[in-house]
């Protein structure tokens, strides 16, 4: 949600930040983030306007999470609020303004390993290996998933979650842990079966008639 603010042009490159003001007028469909309101300087109730902005007239008619929210640096980059929040609650005349969310989610890129490995081939040729970028990325996200467990069992306000990409940064953490044999489990579970087993097929009455040994 910081796209609907003035706030984002300060993290923009030093080169974009001196263009912006007249970006419109080198790219027609780009949108200034130094014209649009601070998020500082405004109330709760002006911030929940800013966020509930008409991403486009074409879009009215959907459900204000998919048509409310932030616009990036180009107006067909549109950051509807069902991409940065959840549970929300709308209202207002026009039913379509925020008034509060439960959630808020953020969506982090890995760079993909073909583009890492051409852009380091330039710079270090040694360490252009896909393998070894795949391994890093994985290593990185799982510090990430990491660094969110420990953030969530520090917070007593806050509920922290982490959803990594399954198929690529989960799927071979799950083939390792399943590969593990856990001799607690294992031996726990076959003595569990055992009495289990003594306790269905014995026959305190008739100890001759007991199946508990077959």
């Amino acid at each position: 949600p910081l796209q609907c603010f003035s706030e984002e042009h300060a993290v923009n490159h030093p080169i974009y930040q001196a263009i912006d003001p007249i970006i419109d007028q080198i790219i027609p469909s780009a949108v200034a983030f130094s014209t649009r309101p601070s998020f500082l300087n405004s109330t709760d109730a002006e911030i929940k306007a800013t966020l509930s902005t008409l991403l486009h007239p074409s879009k009215a008619d959907l459900a204000p999470g998919q048509s409310r929210g932030c616009l990036g640096y180009d107006a067909s980059l549109q950051f509807n609020a069902d991409i940065w929040g959840a549970d929300f609650s709308w209202g207002g005349q026009d039913g379509a303004t925020m008034l509060g969310a439960k959630a808020f989610k953020l969506i982090t890129y890995f760079e993909a390993t073909a583009k890492a490995q051409q852009r380091m081939a330039l710079t270090k040729p040694d360490y252009a290996v896909a393998e070894d970028i795949e391994e890093a990325t994985m290593r990185l996200s799982g510090m990430w998933d990491a660094l969110c467990q420990e953030q969530n069992a520090k917070n007593k306000i806050l509920e922290v979650a982490n959803f990594e990409d399954h198929t690529f940064y989960l799927n071979y953490r799950i083939e390792k842990e399943e590969g593990a044999v856990r001799w607690g489990y294992l031996l726990g579970g076959g003595a569990c079966m055992l009495v289990f087993c003594s306790l269905v097929l014995a026959s305190f009455k008739y100890p001759m008639a007991s199946r508990v040994n077959v």
